[in-house]
């Protein structure tokens, strides 16, 4: 990458690069800003960064969202967002863009209040039945739900998260509108309504979620052109109490959500003890590669263990590219706006969640624009630590410099007990899915 060159941001020394934090401190998570900072600091600190006291002095911000003026006063350092990621991070533009494009990892779904004439026809809409099939265009396990999933379109931790159960009937539709209606009002902005997964896959009889890894360096002005690379490890975050679409358990959060935030409030978890006996820093979350170890030894029927993961990787793959990929025209154009010899000086880490199917077809539920870091417990603070390494490795990284020579030796052992790397991705990734 050309990015950075040791002289762009300081002397020889390693120890004048700094690094600015703007607001991340704002995040609701009890701790999450501190704990983001402190692991920054520590995997930056191998790369010869101390924290700076303001932008000026940074020739690396890391803030909760693009600010232009922050930027600007920082004679244009690398920071860690694009003008307008709000197309990624804001639900309500991430699922316009993707269903302009005919995303297949896309549940069904619905932008209130524009889409509400549409929203009330698909509630209307008689069940499908019939077997699912991993062959289709669209996973069958997306057709013929009759639960449905409201989300704020600008929010995130599971605040102001619904399942509504709809059952075509028109009592049951105007009861499922107005219900989306008052969780409209109550958000004050756009909120989106999915098509409720109702088969997902289950560990112990939990539904679970995958928080991955995606680094964007670059949005091009043509399509294709997104330089994306996805993080070959991740966590697994599992709901704390066993899942059902009993009408009881609708308005239980613990059942549907897989939050880390969520449910760190359940008082009575899956775990057999109560909260207080819980460490706050054990959320239970596993590492994708146990994961993958698992789902080897517990491969869903019409799956066969050799190929299990390979295939499921795959779709996980282009389900990345094509969700950042969906946002190059609008972020690409805003980076117009800025000097051209600037617009290489921004990347953005994106947290994607993907939830996976009972046919191991994986769903985008949401991108996160600012992801926790090493909030969940030691699983999460291994591989945060690991992911940022290399992260910032292919960022920072110039062999010419002795500073580089000297924190490459000591990272290396990170990522090497994780096994981790980032792993380009590319259109050629959907247009080879697409041929077959």
């Amino acid at each position: 990458l050309k990015w950075l060159q040791m002289a762009d941001i300081g002397d020889a020394a390693c120890s004048t690069k700094g690094v600015f934090f703007w607001r991340i401190n704002q995040a609701k998570y009890e701790g999450a800003g501190a704990r983001a900072e402190a692991l920054l600091l520590s995997v930056l600190g191998r790369f010869g960064f101390r924290q700076a006291k303001s932008a000026a002095e940074a020739s690396l911000i890391w803030a909760n969202c693009f600010e232009e003026k922050l930027w600007a006063s920082a004679s244009y350092s690398l920071i860690n967002h694009f003008p307008r990621s709000c197309e990624l991070s804001h639900k309500n533009r991430l699922y316009t863009a993707l269903a302009r494009s005919g995303c297949r990892y896309l549940p069904e779904s619905f932008v209130l209040p524009r889409d509400r004439a549409l929203l009330d026809q698909a509630l209307r809409r008689v069940p499908s039945t019939g077997a699912a099939s991993i062959t289709a265009s669209v996973s069958e396990c997306a057709k013929g739900s009759i639960h449905w999933i409201v989300k704020p379109g600008q929010s995130g931790g599971g605040r102001g998260v619904t399942v509504l159960r709809c059952d075509a009937d028109p009592q049951s539709v105007d009861a499922a509108l107005g219900a989306a209606d008052a969780a409209c009002a109550a958000a004050k902005a756009p909120i989106v309504v999915s098509s409720y997964i109702e088969s997902p896959l289950l560990v112990d009889g939990r539904k679970v979620d995958l928080r991955l890894y995606v680094l964007v360096t670059a949005f091009g002005e043509h399509a294709g052109e997104t330089s994306a690379y996805l993080f070959s490890e991740g966590l697994v975050r599992f709901a704390s109490e066993k899942y059902s679409l009993t009408t009881e358990s609708l308005s239980v959060p613990f059942v549907h959500l897989t939050n880390n935030e969520v449910n760190a409030r359940n008082k009575c978890a899956a775990s057999g003890l109560p909260q207080s006996k819980r460490s706050r820093r054990d959320s239970g979350n596993w590492s994708l590669h146990r994961f993958w170890q698992w789902l080897r030894q517990n491969p869903p029927a019409g799956h066969g263990e050799s190929d299990v993961v390979e295939s499921t990787w795959q779709r996980i793959r282009e389900l990345a590219f094509e969700a950042v990929d969906s946002a190059r025209p609008v972020i690409s154009t805003a980076m117009l706006a800025h000097p051209a010899e600037r617009r290489s000086h921004c990347f953005e880490l994106f947290g994607l969640d993907v939830l996976l199917d009972q046919n191991l077809w994986p769903w985008l539920c949401e991108v996160n624009g600012l992801p926790s870091l090493g909030v969940g417990g030691a699983p999460d603070l291994d591989i945060d630590t690991a992911m940022l390494t290399e992260l910032f490795t292919k960022l920072l990284g110039s062999p010419q410099s002795p500073c580089w020579v000297e924190t490459r030796a000591k990272s290396e052992s990170d990522v090497a007990e994780v096994g981790a790397w980032f792993e380009p991705l590319s259109s050629t990734i959907v247009a080879s899915s697409l041929d077959k």
